[in-house]
């Protein structure tokens, strides 16, 4: 395989990469923020549903205000312990 060729693969890689982390990040950023309202709409069941999926200090921060919502006050030390 010539070096130009080679070259040209890994562009294509590279952008397609780029292309999956931007989509992702908006995906996060959309649940993350569906989360959010819900939580404050007081719906926490529904909005510690999608914060459980999102691995972040956010996400851990709401779900356990969410589970203190919810009266279950050690789920809820047991997230905000996770937070640093």
């Amino acid at each position: 395989m010539n070096l130009s060729r080679y070259y040209s693969k890994f562009l294509s890689s590279l952008i397609a990469l780029l292309i999956v982390a931007a989509t992702s990040q908006n995906l996060y950023a959309q649940s993350f923020d569906e989360g959010v309202s819900l939580y404050k709409q007081g719906k926490y069941t529904q909005a510690v549903n999608i914060f459980n999926q999102i691995n972040s200090q956010q996400a851990k921060l709401f779900s356990g205000k969410a589970y203190f919502g919810l009266g279950q006050y050690l789920t809820a030390k047991s997230y905000l312990s996770q937070i640093t």
